[in-house]
């Protein structure tokens, strides 16, 4: 009986370690994201109709676009591939 004890208090105590633990979370590498090669920014998909382009654009992924040095064209493309800090419990809250 006090092993029963003893593995169910372990268990626990790695599940609430696994929910309650931040973790950091960063944009996949196949992320989809629009390069304005006029203007050297990067614009994320979501937030295109909020910006200005030019007609010089092409689609490709965060990897490409992360190598090409293109900087944000706003605060809303920057804010969508930061990397975010949360933890399995603030993931679930959003749901």
């Amino acid at each position: 009986m006090k092993r029963l004890y003893t593995i169910l208090i372990v268990t626990l105590t790695m599940v609430a370690a696994i929910i309650f633990i931040p973790f950091t979370s960063s944009p996949s590498n196949s992320s989809r994201v629009i390069l304005d090669h006029d203007q050297k920014t990067y614009i994320a998909p979501s937030c295109f109709n909020q910006e200005t382009a030019s007609n010089f654009l092409e689609e490709t992924t965060w990897e490409a676009a992360s190598k090409s040095n293109y900087i944000a064209n706003s605060t809303c493309s920057k804010e969508k591939f930061e990397p975010v800090h949360c933890s399995i419990y603030t993931l679930l809250n959003r749901l």
